[in-house]
């Protein structure tokens, strides 16, 4: 994608689905004080605001588990968010935390780009990207096992350790290549309003704009 082989991406539809019960039993606080949204739903929307740009529209929907309606969550824990990015182009983030999950059908983390040259799909927790190539190949690479000493040394086939260690990883290219070390201040700031509105067209049923939010924080 970076080398532009995929050309402009038109599409994204990123998804974390993640059974939550576990999480649940040792962080009751996210029963009843915080919503999905601002939880395993920030990555799939960050996500969308990575590839897609700004985004100027955002519309919602939520409901609740069987999981979720039995701890008594106050918020849904199933979303779907539909986005329109400033230039026009269009973008999905879904999230499940209550789910029987299936993990060899599907990753936790996925995200699939669809673009005007070329498509991909990258699966975390296995390491894998599936990609177009020339001629209309579909190529397959598998990095589990050749970087699992640099993204899981201290965990078997785990979570966050991974995540932390491409983190501080571009953030050390960037200091020492002297580029910028996305995401900065702005960025951050625009997938807050993103999830914010993402709520708020999920509780009242209508599309959030964004700007609207923008200007109520003065921002």
């Amino acid at each position: 994608m970076e080398a532009g082989e995929f050309g402009q991406i038109e599409f994204a539809d990123a998804q974390y689905c993640h059974r939550m019960d576990w999480f649940y039993a040792k962080s009751p606080w996210a029963v009843r004080e915080t919503d999905w949204i601002f939880l395993g739903m920030s990555h799939p929307l960050d996500l969308l605001r990575w590839h897609l740009g700004p985004i100027r529209r955002v519309t919602a929907i939520g409901s609740v588990s069987a999981l979720g309606r039995e701890l008594g969550i106050v918020g849904p824990d199933i979303y779907s968010v539909q986005v329109e990015s400033e230039d026009g182009r269009m973008g999905r983030a879904f999230g499940h935390y209550g789910l029987v999950e299936l993990p060899t059908a599907r990753n936790a983390i996925e995200l699939m780009l669809y673009g005007s040259g070329g498509s991909s799909l990258a699966q975390y927790h296995d390491m894998k990207l599936k990609r177009t190539g020339e001629n209309g190949a579909e190529i397959t690479e598998d990095w589990l096992y050749e970087k699992r000493g640099f993204f899981f040394n201290n965990e078997v086939h785990g979570m966050h350790y991974g995540e932390f260690a491409r983190y501080a990883d571009a953030f050390a290219n960037a200091l020492i290549n002297g580029t910028k070390a996305a995401p900065e201040l702005d960025e951050g700031t625009d997938v807050v309003l993103l999830m914010e509105a993402a709520k708020r067209s999920a509780q009242s049923g209508m599309p959030v704009e964004i700007s609207a939010l923008r200007a109520e924080a003065g921002i």
